[in-house]
């Protein structure tokens, strides 16, 4: 979805991984808003679809799940293999700050500084 049709800002992050329930797939997570999320990946997605996320922590803790619908999805490369770039919905129960707190608080830094991985983010308007 372009930002022209976008309603919320969007937070480009550096990719988290996500593996999706079912599937033999795992994607990344790049980016973040309030209506869903978008995602890289080697499989496609069927359009209007729900799917189920299980996102991994940077921090060790435990995964947490995500359910959403995909709105479009498109081949962003062919070589050497086929990349997708997916957008996804959240589901109704996932809506509003539930969706994109399970997404960006996998990625808070563990107690242990040493450990830390710094949160690289860059908002992109919405309309």
């Amino acid at each position: 979805m372009g930002s022209e049709r976008r309603r919320s800002p969007r937070i480009l992050i550096d990719p988290i991984r996500a593996r999706v329930t079912g599937r033999e797939a795992e994607v990344a997570i790049d980016e973040v808003g309030f209506g869903g999320f978008r995602v890289k990946s080697r499989a496609a997605f069927e359009l209007n679809a729900e799917y189920e996320f299980l996102v991994s922590p940077r921090t060790g803790r435990e995964s947490r799940r995500v359910k959403a619908t995909a709105i479009h999805c498109r081949a962003i490369s062919t070589d050497p293999d086929t990349l997708f770039e997916t957008g996804f919905a959240f589901a109704e129960s996932f809506r509003s700050t539930a969706g994109i707190e399970a997404i960006l608080g996998s990625v808070r830094p563990a107690p242990d500084t040493s450990r830390r991985q710094p949160l690289r983010v860059r908002v992109v308007p919405g309309r």
